[in-house]
């Protein structure tokens, strides 16, 4: 007997949508950090890396490879990984704020620094643009920990309420994302010219290339994916 395209579908959506399961090559966000901690510290690289510690990526059976996004431009990185399946993931970094050199070098009449400014309030959840920024001069002992680079900061999203000529610091950001937990998510599942979709929710947030869970809403399991762009992701089988 023949199947029908109908059925062949359906068993196609079938075998790319697996059950959760555990991955011992399994590359964390916490693995990420650790080895952008030890290729910055070699290389001199007054920087670290901006990502989640329990963030779930691919398997990775090699090394990680580390480079910047923009050659000579370290604000954003390229994280990849050639085996068992190759894989990149774009990364933000930020000045290390325990780093002297941060600060020092912008020091101005040895009692201020030049740091960066809220221009306008930024409320709760807004992605950070370059209109809402600006640097300027401050006392020294307010700019411990502050951004001295508007390019570290523009992207993110405010963590909390944010108000005009504040001092932006780590605890005002988070990174933003292209999903975000409870989003309703269009699963993508096919190659070539097959395509088919169906509707999920995100179980957790994400930004494009990450893998996150998400529940399929017909069937109501719950499965690995990858995030596409914005509000679309692709299931991936166990690796």
């Amino acid at each position: 007997m023949k199947m029908t395209l109908k059925s062949l579908l359906a068993f196609f959506l079938v075998i790319l949508v697996q059950p959760l399961a555990a991955d011992n090559n399994m590359v964390y966000g916490a693995d990420i950090d650790a080895k952008v901690r030890t290729y910055f510290q070699a290389q001199q690289i007054s920087r670290e890396v901006i990502v989640s510690p329990k963030r779930a990526y691919f398997g990775c059976a090699g090394e990680l490879s580390i480079k910047p996004r923009l050659k000579g431009d370290w604000s954003t990185i390229s994280v990849s990984c050639s085996t068992p399946k190759k894989w990149v993931v774009t990364l933000r970094t930020s000045s290390r704020s325990d780093d002297p050199s941060a600060t020092n070098g912008q020091n101005i009449l040895g009692g201020a620094t030049k740091v960066v400014f809220a221009k306008n309030n930024i409320p709760m959840g807004k992605v950070i643009s370059s209109d809402d920024l600006e640097l300027k001069l401050a006392a020294n002992r307010s700019a411990h920990g502050a951004y001295t680079n508007l390019q570290d900061i523009i992207g993110h999203k405010a963590k909390k309420n944010i108000t005009r000529d504040a001092v932006l610091k780590s605890r005002h950001l988070i990174a933003a994302n292209d999903i975000d937990k409870d989003d309703d998510v269009l699963i993508v599942v096919g190659s070539g010219g097959l395509t088919i979709s169906t509707a999920g929710q995100a179980m957790e947030d994400g930004q494009v290339g990450e893998m996150i869970i998400v529940r399929n809403l017909s069937s109501n399991k719950e499965f690995k994916a990858v995030v596409l762009s914005e509000k679309k992701v692709r299931p991936l089988t166990n690796m």
